[in-house]
């Protein structure tokens, strides 16, 4: 029974009643350490609790940290006065 599922938990298995089984992602994932991501042309970002890094196939990183930005050298653009 799906309703039953906690909200605790990033996974779990529903029976669908016929003997099938089926696993669920929640929709809000809690308590992870980093989540890594790749696209389909090799760029990668990486959020963990020290910030988030996006890593393009080539080029620099660029991240933001508690400590502040790293743009990896590139030209800061579309930012509002103020």
């Amino acid at each position: 029974d799906a309703s039953k599922l906690t909200t605790e938990d990033n996974l779990g298995v529903v029976s669908d009643g016929t003997g099938n089984l089926k696993v669920r992602m929640a929709k809000d994932l809690k308590g992870l350490e980093t989540v890594t991501t790749k696209d389909a042309t090799g760029n990668t970002t990486v959020m963990n609790g020290g910030g988030v890094t996006i890593t393009p196939a080539s080029g620099n990183a660029v991240s933001l940290t508690k400590d502040g930005l790293n743009n990896g050298g590139n030209t800061i653009t579309n930012v509002g006065p103020g």
